[in-house]
């Protein structure tokens, strides 16, 4: 994902879903306060999951299963199910390697 991405201040959605992406989810993502759905499921992406996704405060649903994250599901982004708008988060968080730890995951892979 390119780190423009983060310049889109009025980008709503993001579905870069199979698409082979890969590489980590650049930090810039979290300059999209308006970003209500990102899906980048089923590509080849790694890393952890960057802190600053838990800036986007109008997100509603998180897709990021299908890729090769490891950690720990950041406690900024868990928080956003609480205190904001986030309702669906989908990660690899059932077991198998790579996965991650993620305590409010709605959906596990």
């Amino acid at each position: 994902v390119p780190t423009e991405v983060g310049r889109m201040v009025r980008l709503r959605e993001l579905t870069m879903n199979e698409n082979s992406l890969s590489g980590e989810i650049p930090t810039g993502l979290g300059q999209l306060g308006g970003l209500e759905s990102l899906y980048l499921e089923m590509n080849q992406m790694m890393g952890e999951i960057p802190n600053d996704l838990g800036l986007l405060t109008e997100l509603e649903v998180l897709r990021l299963y299908g890729n090769k994250f490891t950690g720990t599901m950041p406690l900024s982004v868990c928080d956003l199910t609480v205190q904001s708008q986030l309702v669906w988060v989908a990660a690899d968080c059932n077991g198998d390697k790579p996965s991650i730890e993620c305590n409010c995951c709605n959906e596990c892979h």
